[in-house]
């Protein structure tokens, strides 16, 4: 990072004031990596780290003088490492998605409708890997009454980082697909594509396994009004019950989903519930919360 920075500096007729790093996550953490960094750069600089580590952190950024802060998605990390350091700030971030629907028609959507014939429809999507939780999820389609319940699987799947157990569920799965389940196991390059299935849908399945961080299908849930199905005991699970968007179940109770999926239906999640979800986290207040770091970056 710090070379592309010292080339852009080159080149640029401008001399900024600080630098901000919209993904932390992809770098070395090394100590070493980052002294050599800061005998490159030395503007002052932040950034937004997607999954943080757990106070206390390891990464060897933390112990720069020119690091100002950091940005995280999950309130209670900030408060732990402004906690761990007094000098330097830590600013929280809503946990924002995209809401655009394709202009015309999804085929895909209108596909899974189809073979639903009327059922209510359970989404599971996005990259399909072990911590969606495909043991359970394979299990919950077994369970659940097939002339009630449809199950949607999109997405890429990723068996090299699924547990012995999840691996033996989807070969079970896949070698002997349900009729209750429509099975796409492939990148959908279109995120409008992606909402166009959730808009249709009835309830989203997200109790993913041993998930402690925040994701965007909340806000996928709340945007498009759809009850989501989480686990219980992380921070997805939190803001489930904080503002009432769902239900949350351990993340091995396979009958504990299949009753919450049978609550979800009978008693509707209050769209107030879901309108209040949205006004903690959309654009605007991400906006506002990022604007007030970059000032600390500036002032602190």
């Amino acid at each position: 990072m710090a070379y592309r920075m010292k080339a852009a500096l080159e080149k640029s007729p401008w001399r900024p004031d600080c630098v901000l790093n919209m993904y932390m996550d992809m770098y070395k953490t090394g100590a070493e990596a980052w002294r050599q960094f800061a005998s490159v750069c030395r503007l002052p600089w932040g950034g937004i780290r997607f999954v943080p580590s757990d106070p206390p952190p390891r990464e060897g950024y933390y112990s720069l003088p020119s690091l100002r802060g950091m940005c995280f998605l999950d309130e209670s990390i900030c408060q732990a490492y402004n906690s761990s350091f007094s000098d330097k700030y830590f600013q929280y971030l809503p946990d924002i998605t995209t809401t655009e629907l394709p202009d015309g028609t999804c085929q895909l959507a209108e596909e899974i409708a189809c073979r639903a014939a009327g059922r209510k429809i359970v989404f599971l999507g996005g990259s399909i890997v072990g911590k969606k939780n495909i043991a359970r999820w394979s299990e919950l389609i077994a369970l659940a009454d097939q002339e009630k319940w449809f199950f949607a699987q999109v997405g890429e799947i990723h068996v090299s980082t699924f547990s012995q157990d999840d691996i033996a569920a989807f070969e079970r799965l896949y070698a002997d697909s349900p009729e209750n389940l429509f099975l796409h196991p492939f990148y959908l390059s279109d995120d409008r594509e992606f909402n166009a299935i959730i808009q249709m849908s009835d309830i989203i399945f997200a109790a993913y396994r041993n998930f402690p961080n925040s994701s965007n299908m909340l806000g996928k849930a709340a945007y498009f009004e759809k009850p989501i199905l989480v686990s219980d005991g992380y921070l997805m699970g939190e803001r489930v019950r904080r503002y009432g968007i769902g239900l949350s179940v351990h993340q091995d109770d396979v009958q504990g989903m299949v009753d919450a999926l049978e609550r979800l239906a009978n008693e509707p999640v209050p769209s107030r519930n879901f309108s209040t979800y949205r006004e903690a986290f959309n654009d605007r207040t991400a906006s506002d919360r990022l604007e007030t770091f970059i000032n600390h970056l500036l002032t602190y």
